[in-house]
Parts: structure tokens; C-alpha cells; sequence
């Protein structure tokens, strides 16, 4: 009788023999501590973005930023009902890019203050921000837009009635 192993099958059996080897069994599990916690007021918070200075959070009611060492925000502002900035805060430039499939919004890295803001024509997809630009799709279309003002600098309009849900990729 042959019996075949898929990947998935193979890297969990690995995984599961480690993990029941003696070694495994031996060594230490340290638990992690808790350092801080902030409260801004979201059930629900995307994955965070940090600039090495602030951690940037976006949830189901607010969006802002947090100063590691320090408990409350350093800036917060709440969302509107139909707001859904669902997806990871982006950094560059100075300016944090949120954006849902709705919109998209550019603030202040320091204060918070709205620099400038975009409906979705149809829905915007995930961004890709450096230090001059974002680049995201909405609808069937990739725009990149200067981080600084939210003018247009180009547009590509790919295959009608498809959507460009993910970040463009820059090297």
C-alpha cells in the first residue's frame, strides 16, 4: 500500500513530532508581561503601524496615535458611522494613511489633523504609501496621489469590472 503525504499534511506532522520531542518538552515557556494598556475605546483595532516614535491604531470608533511610554493617546479622533477604515494604518512622509473600502484619509503623523481625505469612486482597495505618494486601488483602477496633497498623479485603468483589493508593490 502507498501512502502519499500533501505539504500541509507533511509540515504538520514535523511540527507535532517537534513539538512532542523531549527537548521541546524540556525547555522553558516564558510568559509574556503585560506593558501597557491604552484606552481608546474600540472593540475591534486593526492591526497597528509604528514610526519608531508612535503606534498608529485604527478601530471600530476612533483611529490615532499612541505614545509607547505614555498611557493615554497622544492623538484621537473618532470615526464616522460609515467610516469602516478597516485596514493597517500606513506611515511615510509624515502623514498616517487610513483607509477602508470607502475611502481613504491622510493625517498629520504628529497632531492628528486631517491633511486631506477621498471617497471611493467604487472601493478602494489596500494603499501603499512611501515618502511622496500613495498608490491604491479603487475599483478596477490603481491612482497615485501625492501623500502631501491628495493630487493625482497618474491613474491605470486595469480589466473593467474587477477589483483591485490589494497593495501595489514598489521597489
Amino acid at each position: 500500500m502507498q501512502v502519499r503525504f500533501g505539504r500541509r499534511a507533511f509540515l504538520t506532522g514535523v511540527a507535532a513530532g517537534l513539538a512532542a520531542s523531549p527537548a521541546a518538552s524540556r525547555s522553558k515557556t516564558e510568559a509574556l508581561a503585560l506593558r501597557r494598556r491604552w484606552a481608546t475605546g474600540n472593540s475591534v483595532i486593526s492591526p497597528p503601524s509604528s514610526d519608531d516614535a508612535l503606534i498608529y491604531f485604527c478601530g471600530d470608533t476612533s483611529a490615532g496615535a499612541l505614545d509607547p511610554g505614555v498611557d493615554a493617546p497622544r492623538w484621537q479622533f473618532a470615526l464616522s458611522e460609515n467610516a469602516a477604515l478597516q485596514f493597517r494604518p500606513r506611515v511615510g512622509g509624515g502623514r498616517v494613511v487610513f483607509c477602508g473600502q470607502r475611502g481613504i484619509a491622510v493625517h498629520n503623523a504628529t497632531d492628528g489633523s486631517l491633511v486631506w481625505q477621498r471617497a471611493a469612486a467604487i472601493q478602494t482597495g489596500v494603499p501603499m504609501v512611501n515618502e511622496t505618494q500613495v498608490v491604491f486601488g479603487d475599483g478596477h483602477e490603481i491612482l497615485a496621489l501625492e501623500l502631501a496633497t491628495g493630487k493625482e498623479q497618474w491613474r491605470h485603468a486595469a480589466v473593467p469590472d474587477t477589483l483591485t483589493n490589494y497593495a501595489p508593490a514598489q521597489s
